[in-house]
Parts: C-alpha cells; sequence; structure tokens
C-alpha cells in the first residue's frame, strides 16, 4: 500500500523512531513497497493445532463421534497456515529488493545517513553513485546465525519519494553487511531485504558520517 502524508504528519511519525533530530528537509512523500502482515498466519495455525488436538480426544473419547479424517486435515491446515507466512515472507523480501535495485540511481537528490544520534545529508551525485552501487547490489544470503550491529539509517529522495532502510554490519562476518526496510517502532530490526558482502560499505559509511555537513 502507497502512504501519502503531508510534511508535518511525516516529520512526527518518523521522528518518533529514528534515532537523530528531523532537521533535514527532504520531500514528505513516502512511497515504498509495504510488506504483508503475517502475524495472522501464526495464529491461525495455533488455533488450528488446538481444534485438532481437540478433535482428536472426542474422537479417542467417542464423545460425540468424530470422523477419523477431521483431526488429521486440520492438522495440515496448520502446517499450510505455516508454509503460506513463509511463501509470503519471501515474495515480499524480493519485492523490496527488486525495488532497492531499481531505483534510478539518476534521479537520486539525495541521502540521509544517521547513526548513534549522528546525522548526515548526502548530496554529491558521485558519493551518492558510489554508496548506492554497494547497497543496491543486495543479494539473497542464507542465515548463519548472526545479527546485524552498528545499524545505520539510511533515507534515500528519489523522484519526489522517500526510502527508508537500514544497514547493518553482521555480527560473525566483518566484510558482510546487513540491508533491512525501516523497523516498525524504537529499537526494532526492519525485515530483512538482503546482504551486501564487500570490505568497502563499512569503511565509506564511516567516512561519510564523519565528513563535515
Amino acid at each position: 500500500m502507497l502512504t501519502r502524508v503531508i510534511h508535518s504528519e511525516f516529520e512526527a511519525k518518523v521522528s518518533d523512531f529514528l534515532p537523530f533530530s528531523m532537521d533535514v528537509n527532504f520531500v514528505p512523500i513516502v512511497k515504498m513497497y509495504q510488506p504483508h502482515e503475517t502475524t495472522w498466519c501464526f495464529f491461525t495455525f495455533l488455533l488450528l493445532l488446538a481444534l485438532a488436538g481437540v478433535m482428536f480426544y472426542l474422537r479417542k473419547e467417542k464423545k460425540p463421534a468424530i470422523p477419523r479424517w477431521v483431526p488429521p486435515a486440520l492438522a495440515v491446515l496448520a502446517a499450510l497456515q505455516i508454509a503460506c507466512a513463509g511463501i509470503i515472507r519471501i515474495c515480499d523480501e524480493r519485492e523490496l529488493r527488486n525495488e532497492l535495485r531499481h531505483l534510478p540511481r539518476s534521479n537520486i537528490t539525495k541521502l540521509v545517513l544517521a547513526r548513534s544520534g549522528v546525522s548526515r545529508e548526502i548530496a554529491d551525485p558521485q558519493q551518492i553513485a558510489a554508496l548506492m552501487s554497494l547497497v543496491q547490489s543486495a543479494r539473497y544470503v542464507g542465515a548463519h546465525h548472526s545479527y546485524p550491529k552498528d545499524l545505520v539509517e539510511l533515507i534515500i529522495e528519489s523522484g519526489g519519494n522517500s526510502y527508508h532502510y537500514q544497514v547493518g554490519r553482521d555480527s560473525d562476518r566483518p566484510d558482510e553487511y546487513w540491508i533491512l526496510e525501516r523497523g516498525r517502532s524504537v529499537g526494532t530490526l526492519g525485515r530483512e531485504i538482503g546482504r551486501v558482502q564487500t570490505p568497502q560499505l563499512g569503511p565509506m559509511l564511516d567516512r561519510l558520517l564523519e565528513q563535515k555537513p
């Protein structure tokens, strides 16, 4: 779903979860792919699993008579809910990754980087192109029991729209970086979009954040 909000409402909402002050003047329109909510799949799974257990118990006690196929059918439906949630999540991540990859670099007018209360606005076309060439190389990498740390907020202004991401260094692999959508609330991680495997991204982010406004 595409969301449009006026500038004052946008600042009020975004500033609630950003770790820096909204003192930059970027466009008030947010246009970014919104992943599906899959929590309902989990609760439906629990409900169907509970019903399958109840039906199995009632059939065993024969109070009342329950057809033999009912408990297994409910269990299968419960498993399908988990499979459905997994498929939706994979499709959402692919959509987010494609959206990021296909942002025209020539249309990007400004980037905002923020980490630990420090924010920098990047408007130099060469710096924007260099950073985006790395960020847009994000691809799927299998999980290996790690997590993202040293998160950097990344806001991209392109074509009158704003796109908000998070970039974090992998806890195990120093040259691997997670690209995530923005978190839903303060202190939370967004959904993973992909990972960038290069030793160049971290130093580049550090250099851009350390440069004088």
